[in-house]
């Protein structure tokens, strides 16, 4: 018999290798289990990983390791983590969900086997927004130069998504005109962007509108944009 045909012969003897996604599962959202796929820094995102009762034997003390590709592991770690198997031959931690998206990636391995998952995270809706501006006070005599601080903040106190934006607009001002510099600007990691506007000459009194608008991300809903309007008087 030539070397090729008892190639051939053992590979046919070969029984097929099962998929890794036939070893080990991996999925968001377990039912029972807290799950709110928001990118606010705050909701808790539950990852079940499980070996299905069809791979016997199932070896002792297996121990899991999971990498997320943003937020942390509730239980202190950041983006690694090493867990066993319970006795239902499945593990489920949760982490702290990140404020970019859309992508959240997890990546699971099991001995040599490795499977990923990925879940779509929405952006965080907007839960309120404070306006200080600095002086706070009208020169009515001069040109004016003040500085307009946007804080804002998600729901229940979260952190707003990563590529939220704050627009300011001149909505009315008397004694002269109003310019806004930049007239929009992302909010950094703290919910925050400062805003500096001018005047030429004296104002009497100054209205502005602040709009926050959340990032677009493909495949997920856009939260409603969020305003609030701030009038200054002279002093």
């Amino acid at each position: 018999m030539t070397l090729l045909a008892l190639l051939t012969l053992l590979a046919c003897a070969l029984p097929p290798q099962p998929d890794e996604s036939e070893v080990l599962t991996l999925t968001f959202c377990p039912e029972g289990h807290p799950c709110a796929l928001v990118a606010d820094g705050q909701s808790l995102i539950t990852v079940e990983a499980c070996v299905p009762e069809a791979v016997t034997p199932l070896a002792e003390d297996l121990t899991l390791s999971l990498v997320t590709s943003g937020g942390a592991w509730i239980d202190g770690a950041q983006s690694s983590l090493t867990l066993p198997l319970g006795p239902d031959r499945c593990a489920r931690p949760a982490l702290t969900a990140p404020t970019h998206g859309p992508d959240l990636i997890v990546e699971g391995r099991l001995a040599e086997v490795g499977v990923e998952a990925a879940a779509l995270l929405t952006p965080a809706s907007f839960g309120g927004l404070a306006l200080t501006p600095s002086p706070a006070i009208l020169n009515t005599q001069s040109p004016n130069l003040l500085t307009l601080t946007v804080s804002a903040w998600a729901e229940d106190g979260a952190l707003v998504s990563d590529g939220s934006l704050a627009t300011v607009t001149v909505l009315d001002a008397e004694g002269s005109d109003a310019v806004v510099t930049p007239s929009e600007r992302l909010l950094d990691a703290d919910g925050e962007a400062s805003f500096t506007v001018t005047s030429a000459g004296g104002l009497t009194e100054l209205t502005l509108r602040v709009a926050l608008t959340a990032p677009a991300w493909d495949g997920v809903s856009r939260p409603t944009s969020l305003s609030e309007d701030l009038t200054l008087g002279g002093g």
